[in-house]
């Protein structure tokens, strides 16, 4: 798992399922706003999340909805790349002293 795959999943407005992979998913994945969060290797807990979505497809269509959100308010490209730039920008200045 990673950012990317859950990028996508969210630009297509999608809950998102998931355990905690390298670290990515924790900026994207709000566990009970926009997906759920699975004990890593817990089989069992991962077709309780899957079901429970499953059963619920107002809850899917909210949580769906909040992914889009996320992507288009919060982090997305121009978000990562302005990020990336005041990061430069601070060590330019920090570099100059």
């Amino acid at each position: 798992m990673g950012g990317l795959s859950i990028n996508e999943a969210m630009c297509y407005g999608l809950p998102v399922i998931c355990s905690i992979g390298d670290g990515t998913e924790k900026m994207l994945v709000r566990d009970g706003v926009n997906g759920r969060y699975f004990r890593d290797g817990d089989e069992d807990d991962l077709i309780r999340k899957i079901s429970d979505l499953l059963r619920d497809p107002a809850l899917r269509e909210k949580m769906g909805a909040r992914s889009t959100r996320i992507i288009r308010e919060e982090v997305n490209i121009h978000t990562v790349i302005d990020g990336y730039l005041r990061a430069f920008a601070w060590l330019r200045r920090l570099t100059r002293r």
